[in-house]
């Protein structure tokens, strides 16, 4: 009996310790009373605002005219990445226009959407582009980017959704 009571003590030492070395390192993550959907992390922003830059993964579609408006456009898939630093008040995404990482737009927080927009001042796709601007609903993760033209244009060229993006455990 007394062999068996050690043999069991023994394999609860051992579950704790590969535990927490798997926690330490990564492995595994258990959020017990933690916020782990999208919605619920970025709908507290006074909370967001204390805390790190909130990185997004992104699975879009890119949709850029080829010759003109008028004809069927080019047709791309991508995942890219989005931060917010309510701290700072500025946003980014992996951008193709004004917006970049090393870009950042004012970020501004409108009822349910992150909005981030860049002025900008360069000729694209026949006209002048005035500001790049993307948004994020924080309920459903849809994202949005438009171009705003000296004309009064506004075109929408990449669109899809995010999620929490998660670090691998190495």
């Amino acid at each position: 009996m007394k062999i068996l009571s050690i043999i069991v003590f023994s394999i609860l030492i051992l579950l704790v310790v590969i535990f927490q070395t798997g926690s330490f390192f990564g492995w595994w993550s258990f959020h017990w009373g933690k916020k782990d959907t999208l919605s619920e992390i970025m709908l507290d922003d006074k909370k967001n605002a204390q805390a790190e830059p909130i990185l997004l993964v992104c699975d879009v579609v890119i949709k850029l005219p080829v010759d003109g408006w008028d004809k069927p456009p080019e047709v791309h898939n991508k995942t890219l990445v989005a931060g917010f630093d309510l701290k700072s008040g500025v946003g980014w995404y992996q951008g193709l226009f004004a917006i970049s990482e090393t870009r950042k737009g004012m970020m501004k927080i409108e009822s349910d959407h992150w909005k981030v927009s860049r002025p900008g001042m360069f000729p694209r796709f026949g006209g002048m582009v005035t500001s790049e601007e993307f948004s994020i609903n924080k309920k459903t993760g849809e994202f949005k980017e438009y171009l705003h033209f000296s004309d009064g244009r506004n075109a929408q060229l990449i669109s899809g959704y995010c999620g929490k993006l998660l670090k691998a455990p190495f």
